[in-house]
């Protein structure tokens, strides 16, 4: 999709719309459509369905179809964000810019290619952005196109996010949970130059944090992250460990990201059914830091939208606990947390596999923050992106730590 004025949206200027305007050649196009500011709705929906069925575009309200720029007073960045949540499913991506000269308003609107079409309006009409103009889709064979798209893009996520399965039959592996998100960016030149440039030393200190073995590794043009000591089968002699049999995250050159966090029982005998629950948010934790001290800042201005999944894998039962050393200051609690969870509602034994979602995957971006009333800035995506729906494996109730959860 071109630039207007070779400019990101976020750092577009009046001016810079007023020479796009004024000194190109370039009049309604594929990916560009002017609207004044008596557009309907419903008019506004169908460009939109339009650009996000096709490869994305601009439009810009309160232009005249000769470039004449007249304004907006009946047009608000509310209103327009109405139109995308409540006229189009699914919901487009998209993002506004608010430009203002001399009392004169205008809105930027760059809608993203969907990466789940057919985006189809309220009245149940998909539309396709042909030359110049938005026309609906009514054969069906444009329609079979547009859903070969869809099932492309979903193979494209699996292929590039998902890892192949442990086969080997490991004494004390329980399971694992694999988890991974692939990311759509404005700009993925941005993302790869920060990955490859990034200081590992830093990122280094924050895994020492940990307090055992890890590794950091490039692998390709990805960065692999290992965190601990992978063990299987009998302490008294070593043995090769199977790849993928250890807690590990790749970051690959787009930013997105796949990993693994695994469950293996000890090996003394002593309670053999037994995995440390707290593992899963330790990990997380340990992984969402080092993602987000490599892309430290305006990695949201950059993103558009994440598509996610976890999946657990049970092989064998086991029982999660939040494993302590008695020295700790905690100990007692999580004890008395697990005793009352015993009484409460019996054993907490894991018995069955599980996938979040259990089709597909599921979308994150900056409309998704803003419906949860959850502001949209680094801190907070980066949370979303790595948080996870099993911190508490095998628990009901909440774990309160003083005031805190």
């Amino acid at each position: 999709m071109i630039l207007i004025n070779d400019k990101e949206l976020s750092k577009l200027r009046y001016s810079d719309v007023e020479h796009f305007l004024n000194n190109t050649n370039l009049d309604e196009s594929f990916f560009v459509e002017f609207k004044s500011d008596e557009v309907t709705t419903k008019g506004l929906a169908k460009e939109i369905c339009a650009f996000s069925n096709t490869f994305g575009g601009y439009i810009l309200i309160g232009v005249e179809d000769d470039k004449r720029i007249t304004g907006c007073t009946r047009w608000t960045e509310e209103k327009i964000n109405n139109v995308f949540r409540d006229l189009i499913n699914p919901n487009p991506s998209f993002d506004i810019k608010r430009l203002s000269k001399d009392g004169i308003k205008i809105y930027v609107i760059r809608i993203d290619e969907g990466v789940n079409p057919p985006y189809i309006t309220n009245s149940g009409i998909i539309y396709e952005r042909i030359s110049s103009s938005s026309n609906p889709v009514s054969d069906s064979a444009t329609i079979n196109r547009i859903l070969e798209k869809r099932k492309d893009n979903i193979k494209k996520i699996e292929n590039k996010i998902y890892i192949e399965p442990i086969k080997d039959n490991i004494n004390n592996l329980c399971g694992y949970l694999d988890f991974g998100f692939s990311v759509l960016s404005r700009d993925v030149s941005k993302i790869t130059h920060k990955l490859l440039n990034a200081d590992y030393e830093k990122v280094s200190n924050i895994l020492k944090e940990a307090k055992t073995l890890y590794s950091i590794s490039k692998v390709g043009y990805s960065i692999c992250i290992t965190v601990g000591d992978p063990k299987c089968g009998n302490d008294h002699f070593d043995i090769l460990v199977p790849a993928g049999l250890n807690h590990f995250m790749e970051i690959l050159p787009d930013g997105s990201v796949r990993g693994r966090v695994v469950f293996t029982a000890p090996t003394d005998g002593v309670n053999s059914n037994v995995i440390a629950s707290a593992v899963v948010s330790m990990m997380y934790s340990f992984f969402k830091d080092v993602y987000a001290s490599i892309f430290d800042e305006k990695f949201c201005s950059n993103f558009i939208e994440a598509r996610k999944y976890e999946k657990l894998t049970v092989l064998k039962m086991f029982k999660p606990k939040i494993l302590s050393n008695s020295n700790d200051e905690l100990y007692e609690k999580f004890e008395q947390f697990d005793i009352q969870h015993n009484n409460k509602y019996g054993s907490n034994v894991i018995i069955n596999s599980n996938r979040i979602p259990m089709n597909d995957f599921y979308a994150i971006d900056k409309k998704d923050l803003q419906k949860r009333n959850i502001k949209y800035n680094d801190e907070n995506l980066f949370n979303q992106l790595f948080g996870t729906s099993y911190y508490m494996l095998g628990y009901i109730d909440k774990l309160k730590i003083n005031d805190g959860e």
